[in-house]
């Protein structure tokens, strides 16, 4: 119920849906029947596509995922009953600073520890110019690691922890990327 409240969306379905597609491919990599069914049944979108490395092979591939693929598939069930997008960034966004950062706080002119801070930075931006211009109610979650040592590079991160969590507090959605 607590998570339920936290995204803003209500009970009532008694089900969690797990789409795969290469969401690299035009349309989110869903067939077109696949897009009329999500377009008329999915209010809320949790994209879990990613990839782990701070240091990605080449900046073209991690735009494609962080950025591209998420856009596909946001155009592809739009228009449709598509009210909530929630996206899974993390508190390292902040990039090299100190001192007290808000939630609220985006791009400042920080300088990054890696390329996956950047990029997902980037993301959140997109996406939020993407879903305010689409009137979709955009929620991005920040998962701060556990523990983490920067100079040395260890972050005790475990990024599918979202999904463990979602599956644990017993949370439905309409659809689960």
């Amino acid at each position: 119920m607590r998570l339920q409240s936290l995204l803003g969306i209500t009970g009532g379905w008694n089900g969690l849906q797990v789409i795969e597609s290469d969401l690299t491919q035009p349309a989110g990599g869903l067939r077109s029947s696949e897009i009329r069914r999500l377009r008329a049944n999915v209010q809320t979108v949790i994209p879990c596509a990613g990839d782990t490395s701070f240091f990605p092979q080449t900046p073209a591939a991690s735009r494609a995922i962080f950025i591209d693929a998420p856009l596909a598939l946001l155009q592809a069930l739009f228009p449709g009953r598509l009210e909530r997008w929630c996206q899974i960034s993390t508190a390292f966004v902040c990039g090299r600073r100190g001192g007290t950062v808000f939630e609220s706080e985006g791009a400042v002119g920080q300088k990054f520890h890696n390329p996956y801070e950047e990029i997902k930075l980037q993301s959140e931006i997109v996406l939020t110019q993407s879903c305010r211009r689409l009137g979709i109610d955009l929620r991005i979650l920040r998962r701060a690691p556990a523990s983490m040592d920067i100079a040395a590079g260890e972050y005790g991160y475990d990024l599918f922890y979202f999904r463990r969590m979602l599956m644990r507090s017993g949370w439905r959605a309409r659809a689960f990327y």
